[in-house]
């Protein structure tokens, strides 16, 4: 099977620029990772509930 474009072209920027890529590798992947938990608190902090009191009481 033949190898796709995207592998190989990761590949050959990951020995090609080293030190952009570890750049990248940390603090892209840790600012985007950062990013998305931001985002998926936001969107489901609309369907946190409060306890009701009777819940408690049960």
């Amino acid at each position: 099977m033949p190898a796709t474009p995207v592998p190989v072209a990761s590949a050959v920027k990951q020995f090609a620029y080293p030190a952009i890529w570890v750049d990248f590798k940390v603090f892209g992947s840790l600012g985007m990772t950062l990013l998305f938990m931001l985002g998926q608190g936001l969107s489901l902090y609309r369907y946190v509930q409060e306890p009701q009191m009777k819940d408690l009481k049960e």
